[in-house]
């Protein structure tokens, strides 16, 4: 496909753990294991054929609005011959290699580098699905799984729906995929009197590192952790302070080493967390719980899309249960047959392991409910890192992996010969279970009133989008319709359920009772366990075909600006979800008429640059996912321009202030410093408009007069006006300190808006313009500054001449220099701050732990040849 313009030229201690004799290792794979594996490659495969042998491409979510777009990013960089350490085309500029999320130092980066974008980037998704099977089978054969049972955990694992819904977010993802090589690296180490095995668990964590998703890497550290203390502590010998002491300073040896491996990564982003709004003060409470998993929504952990689907905007309840916003997962579907089986792995396994995979499946569970169970708010009060991470619905990934892993020893307790009576641990609770839903079945027929006030109950007190009432006024419409929607589904769904449950409850009655046919049916349970998770987890990740990117909007094909590159504008404002979705229709755009609904929808959003953008090779300035990773000023500009500017006029004023020129809307809305210019067909009937702001500012200028902020607040009050004179005074976050007077510049000069003057202090223009550096020619007529409506960041330097001057902090959030008359060469040049140290420590920290690995292998071998001497 034609790929779209992005950018023009414009040493720890040993681990010997005494109380385990050294093992011999057991192999894991052999020609047996060819079956297995190949029936894993087959699923993944058929599961996304679309990808791999028609060129779709993935864009639900976060991959149209991010990812895909820094990929290609990334990958012009690459062929431009630069890195890529800024990216002009979010947030009116953002660091690129400094912010994580990125992925650039993550192995699959080099595929987006050296092949095609969209195979790349779609491969990174396939290649995590795979590799997190591939570790599912390995953990589970090296914990006494046999290979059918392995087969089934990993297949419940990675085709599961939390696993399988992250085709949408991009570093989850790659996180994901090393939570069962960490734990299988854990139990490797723990049984093994080796350094090689520490120095591979240290890796593979770095690794997860640069996966960038640290609430999944604090999850499987920390079971890691739990998983080395368990297997300490059930011998005798390993239940000592020393041993335990001993374990703890292994790991946290190992913490180190990863920090260190990744600090290529980890010093830049330091950097850019230290300036973020969550690094500075952490984020509030409410912010990282934001997307928690609501109980009830562990109904579709066997009734997949009992509440609506994902993809469709219509289900009210998908909203209430998701916070008002698109569900973090599009399926959490598991089935029912792998939750009974791992029940039986739980209640009848004979492994000891079982144990610390039930309670760690359960407290993540827990955990990943979030604001909805008082577990969470304990741990954010007890560990002051949780205010960095956001969203506890992550950890449904890995409380699935103890789930996949304990259906795994199911299968192998029914397959063992001679299984005990399971009447009361099993069969009793399935009929006690099954009794439960067929009560609420029988309530939802004979007195449906009682579901339809418990509905309305839920929508009334878990989204505050919805106005409080007293428990006698009438329900509102839409309440109304959500209510009877619920009462419907439970008549519909439940009795399958119910059968489930009382089937369920047979099938072990007769395994408990030693009938021959419940055993041999054995492989029809799984088989249809993995069929059903395969059907229902199949649509999780939607596609589009490449045109979907190609497809250039034509609002885009704007005249260009004589006075350099502009900006345009989407602005998000919060609407009631009670408003009707237009009705879509594509017809006449021939890339959009064979789209699917959701996909149809994201296309209307490229229509008004809503999303994506930065596909179309043009910069926006969007309030879309006001992210904590984002410094306090860009947080506080668009807080100020959607929450506290009731002006629409000032408002569109600052936006033109910030370099916009053309604002988009959804709806027309009239505004004194905004004219309407065209309309925008957005598959509806009723046209979007795009308005031509006229406060607009170019992107350099020249000024004589700065005056000194007071705060953002009163900055952003100053710059909204449109009686300020933004020609002629600057903004300043502080003065230029003595340095800058040593260099030959004037000192800034106290301006007032209200003076009159309306002339320029000379001529500005922009000679060439690169991600990563921005040359400017000025010709100025007195002394004054050279504004740039770029994002500030303490990365970017300036010489003036070739001579180094300071960058100030200008407007509220971008950048000046100060200058003399005369003709001058500004340069303007961006270095990530601590990548340099950051790869120095990388490298020495691996080379280092290559040599004692070499040195560990020689001491190995020479000790194995001692003995060989002495026998």
């Amino acid at each position: 496909m034609p790929e779209p313009v992005l950018f023009q030229e414009n040493s720890f201690p040993a681990a010997e753990p005494h109380h385990f004799p050294a093992q011999p290792e057991k192999r894991l794979i052999g020609r047996a294991d060819a079956g297995p594996l190949a029936a894993l490659a087959v699923i993944l495969v058929l599961i996304f054929w679309r990808v791999l042998f028609t060129g779709q491409l993935f864009f639900y979510r976060d991959v149209f609005s991010y990812t895909y777009p820094r990929s290609l990013f990334i990958h012009a960089m690459f062929r431009s011959g630069q890195l890529p350490y800024w990216n002009p085309y979010f947030s009116f500029g953002e660091p690129a290699i400094g912010n994580p999320n990125y992925l650039f130092f993550y192995p699959s980066t080099l595929l987006i580098a050296l092949l095609p974008t969209g195979l790349a980037y779609s491969l990174h998704y396939v290649l995590s699905f795979a590799w997190a099977a591939l570790g599912a089978y390995l953990l589970a054969r090296r914990w006494d799984q046999s290979r059918p049972a392995a087969f089934f955990a990993a297949a419940i694992f990675a085709f599961s729906g939390p696993v399988l819904s992250l085709g949408n977010l991009y570093n989850q993802a790659a996180a994901t995929a090393w939570i069962p090589w960490a734990l299988l690296a854990t139990d490797h180490a723990v049984r093994r009197r080796s350094r090689r095995a520490w120095i591979l668990l240290a890796a593979v964590f770095a690794l997860q590192f640069l996966g960038a998703e640290p609430l999944t890497l604090c999850a499987t550290f920390t079971l890691a952790v739990a998983y080395a203390l368990f297997e300490t502590l059930r011998t005798p010998e390993g239940k000592t302070i020393h041993s335990v002491s001993r374990l703890v300073v292994v790991f946290a040896a190992v913490g180190l080493i990863m920090l260190a491996l990744s600090a290529v990564q980890l010093l830049p982003s330091l950097d850019v967390l230290h300036r973020a709004r969550r690094g500075s003060s952490g984020l509030p409470y409410g912010e990282v719980v934001y997307w928690s998993l609501h109980p009830l929504s562990l109904v579709e952990l066997v009734l997949p899309g009992f509440f609506g689907n994902a993809f469709d905007p219509s289900p009210l309840w998908t909203y209430v249960l998701a916070g008002r916003n698109q569900p973090y997962y599009v399926s959490v579907f598991v089935g029912f047959v792998p939750l009974l089986l791992a029940w039986i792995g739980w209640s009848e396994g004979h492994d000891r392991r079982r144990v610390f995979a039930g309670v760690g499946g359960v407290l993540l569970l827990l955990l990943a409910c979030g604001r909805y169970t008082p577990l969470f708010a304990e741990a954010y009060l007890l560990l002051p890192p949780l205010a960095l991470v956001r969203f506890p619905a992550k950890l449904l990934v890995p409380a699935v992996f103890m789930i996949a892993i304990l259906a795994g020893w199911g299968v192998d307790a029914i397959r063992r010969p001679g299984c005990g009576p399971w009447r009361r641990r099993t069969v009793v609770p399935m009929l006690m279970l099954g009794s439960g839903v067929a009560l609420i079945w029988v309530s939802s027929v004979v007195i449906p009133g009682w579901i339809e006030r418990g509905g309305a109950a839920i929508l009334r007190n878990t989204n505050h989008l919805f106005a409080p009432s007293a428990a006698d006024d009438p329900l509102p419409a839409y309440l109304q319709s959500a209510a009877v929607y619920l009462r419907s589904m439970v008549a519909l769904e439940f009795p399958g359920l119910i059968g489930f449950f009382f089937g369920g409850a047979l099938w072990l009655w007769a395994l408990a009772s030693g009938r021959r046919w419940s055993r041999r049916g054995l492989p029809v349970v799984v088989a249809l366990g993995v069929v059903q998770i395969v059907w229902a987890n199949y649509t999780d990740n939607p596609t589009v075909p490449p045109s979907f990117y190609a497809y250039q909007p034509p609002v885009t094909a704007q005249p260009p600006d004589p006075s350099g590159p502009y900006r345009f504008a989407y602005i998000q404002r919060e609407q009631s979800i009670q408003m009707p979705q237009p009705l879509l229709n594509f017809d006449s755009i021939p890339e959009a008429r064979s789209l699917s609904p959701a996909a149809q929808l994201a296309f209307h959003d490229r229509l008004l640059l809503d999303r994506g953008a930065m596909l179309t090779g043009i910069e926006m300035a969007e309030n879309l996912d006001m992210e904590g990773s984002l410094p306090p000023a860009y947080y506080e500009f668009w807080i100020h321009e959607t929450r506290e500017e009731p002006d629409q006029a000032r408002a569109d004023c600052l936006l033109g202030r910030a370099n916009v020129k053309y604002i988009v809307r959804q709806l027309p809305r009239s505004s004194a410093t905004a004219r309407e210019t065209t309309a925008i067909f957005n598959g509806s009937p009723d046209p979007s408009a795009l308005y031509e702001d006229l406060c607009f500012v170019p992107r350099a200028y020249a000024l004589r007069n700065a005056q000194e902020s007071e705060g953002g607040a009163d900055t952003l009050s100053r710059l909204s006006d449109p009686k300020f004179d933004i020609r002629t005074t600057v903004i300043l976050e502080e003065r230029p300190g003595p340095a800058a007077a040593r260099r030959g510049t004037p000192a800034p000069v106290a301006g007032d808006s209200a003076s009159g003057a309306t002339d320029s202090a000379g001529t500005v223009r922009i000679t060439s313009r690169t991600p990563n550096a921005v040359n400017v020619q000025a010709e100025m007529r007195e002394a004054g500054y050279v504004v740039l409506l770029d994002r500030w960041d303490p990365g970017w330097r300036a010489t003036v001449d070739g001579r180094a001057v300071m960058v100030l902090i200008a407007n509220h959030m971008f950048r000046a220099v100060q200058v003399s008359s005369g003709v001058h060469q500004i340069e303007f040049t961006y270095h990530p701050r601590g990548l340099v140290l950051g790869a120095s420590i990388s490298a020495a920290t691996l080379i280092g732990l290559l040599i004692l690995w070499r040195l560990c292998g020689r001491t190995r071998r020479a000790g194995t040849r001692s003995m060989s001497d002495f026998a």
